[in-house]
């Protein structure tokens, strides 16, 4: 069972082992084989299926797998196909048990690439991942910045594309915190570039962020793109930012809130005093400053440079508090000009 990537191609090398036994009947092995083959075209409805014989072998099945493939182009499956490898496999060609060894194996798989390629004509071997989500929107359309829903969230994403094999596939994952990690639990969406994810037991007051990429079908993997996060919401209305003021209120823990990059600097509290750090990313989840807390302190300001020493770009930034006690939080902060 196959079930990664996209599957181009299904090789089938039965019967030797039936007809050691003696002649078998041909009309059970026609039929064996003919079901086999609807078996895997179920799961695999666009692969090209090569039945593989040897004339050379004298066995009388060589004879029945041209009729099983004949069998499945009549009814309208012009992609199974009879491939004959003409090999004579003698003794410097076989290992144990009769069965070839690698010098045998190069012969079989040289004597079908005219098979192949006579059918795979468009084939190419797609060594570049495909393209980047170029956004993620929370909600089923628009992008949203609150829900109401505590079981379920939503998300759609605009189109990945890759020239030479084609988009297969989809990877989602939510999380409270912007970016992904080595421990993201992705679940694949198939085809479909929107996604709602049920059964969840999300928190009122916390942010959720999706994060999508891509796969095609040779397996590849774009780089993750995330959204800029959903406030579970105890009503359809978003929660206000908090009106800037000189010192941190009760639940406050960034001020002031949007802020500007010119006028001065943001500050963050961190309560119960234990100490700890606050973590600046982008919407991307690209990390911008991690700001320290000593043991005792409060509150920690930020003068909205980067770890370079930068300013950093007006926009909407993702903030993360961490004390040392393991409570955490995560918001938003808005920097105007």
């Amino acid at each position: 069972s196959v079930s990664y990537g996209l599957v181009t191609s299904i090789v089938i090398f039965l019967g030797i082992n039936d007809c050691n036994k003696g002649p078998i009947n041909q009309q059970v092995y026609e039929d064996a084989y003919y079901n086999f083959i609807k078996t895997i075209r179920a799961k695999y409805p666009v692969a090209e299926i090569f039945c593989l014989y040897n004339t050379y072998s004298g066995y009388n099945f060589n004879g029945y797998v041209p009729n099983v493939a004949a069998r499945q182009n009549s009814e309208g499956d012009a992609r199974v196909h009879a491939a004959n490898i003409s090999f004579s496999m003698t003794n410097e060609y076989k290992g144990s048990d009769w069965h070839p060894n690698l010098a045998g194996h190069v012969i079989i798989a040289n004597n079908l690439i005219p098979s192949i390629s006579s059918v795979l004509t468009s084939w190419v071997d797609d060594t570049t991942p495909p393209s980047d989500i170029a956004s993620v929107k929370d909600g089923t359309g628009a992008d949203v910045n609150a829900t109401t829903h505590t079981t379920q969230l939503s998300a759609n994403w605009t189109a990945s594309a890759d020239a030479d094999s084609g988009i297969s596939r989809y990877y989602f994952a939510v999380s409270t915190f912007p970016g992904v990690t080595g421990s993201t639990n992705w679940l694949d969406n198939g085809a479909a570039s929107t996604v709602t994810k049920t059964g969840l037991s999300l928190g009122v007051g916390t942010t959720y962020y999706f994060s999508i990429k891509a796969e095609n079908g040779a397996g590849l993997q774009s780089g993750p793109t995330t959204s800029n996060g959903q406030y579970v919401a105890a009503t359809s209305t978003p929660p206000a930012a908090p009106t800037p003021q000189p010192k941190p209120a009760e639940g406050i823990r960034a001020y002031p809130n949007p802020s500007s990059i010119s006028s001065g600097l943001v500050t963050f509290s961190i309560s119960p005093a234990a100490g700890g750090e606050i973590g600046i990313y982008t919407v991307s989840g690209r990390l911008v400053k991690t700001l320290p807390a000593a043991l005792g302190t409060a509150t920690v300001t930020w003068n909205g440079t980067n770890t370079g020493g930068e300013k950093v770009k007006p926009g909407l930034y993702i903030y993360r508090t961490l004390d040392n006690s393991g409570n955490a939080l995560t918001g938003k902060l808005v920097l105007n000009k």
